[in-house]
């Protein structure tokens, strides 16, 4: 279903009027995708507004969700570094209590039950490695190095609590939150 102009403008944080001087100058609104990809070919990444502060928790999910959807496109298009500091702005302006409400697309069967998740407030998994990419190559090495010393690969069932404490953590980690390790 082809979103409206109002739908554009709230997932791309413009006005109504900003839409249609876009579309005027050829940006699509057949899909918000369309109209992201298109903003991202063809404006100075420098231009690009920046969002502003959500108070509102449903509505910062909403944002999160939005922008993880646009990310998705960026990533294909080679242009992930023009959305990621408004999708990391935005993780952050989810409240930590509300971020549960996150959920991950693994694109396979997840180990993880999502089923009391809210549906709507997804981050594909893509989207996600991109976020932690730094981080994740940091641990692949020290991995690496542990199962190259003899030592047990530390990869095992994590207790409730932990998995717990292993969300808040990556959450800050995607949210470019300087966090603590876990432990």
């Amino acid at each position: 279903m082809k979103p409206t102009q109002a739908a554009i403008a709230r997932a791309l944080d413009l006005s109504q009027a900003a839409v249609s001087k876009l579309k005027a100058q050829g940006m699509p609104v057949e899909s918000i995708e369309g109209a992201h990809a298109w903003r991202l070919r063809n404006l100075d990444p420098a231009r690009i507004k920046w969002s502003r502060p959500v108070t509102d928790p449903a509505a910062a999910l909403r944002r999160v969700h939005d922008l993880a959807q646009l990310a998705a496109a960026a990533l294909k298009l080679g242009r992930f570094e023009a959305i990621e500091p408004q999708l990391r702005m935005a993780l952050r302006a989810v409240p930590k209590l509300s971020r549960g409400c996150i959920v991950i697309d693994l694109d396979e069967p997840s180990p993880v039950d999502t089923s009391n998740a809210p549906a709507g407030y997804v981050i594909p998994l893509a989207v996600w490695e991109a976020l932690l990419q730094p981080l994740l190559a940091v641990l692949d090495d020290e991995r690496r190095k542990c199962i190259e010393a003899g030592e047990p690969d530390p990869h095992r069932r994590l207790t409730d609590e932990e998995a717990e404490e292993m969300a808040h953590f990556w959450m800050g980690v995607a949210a470019g939150e300087q966090v603590a390790m876990p432990g």
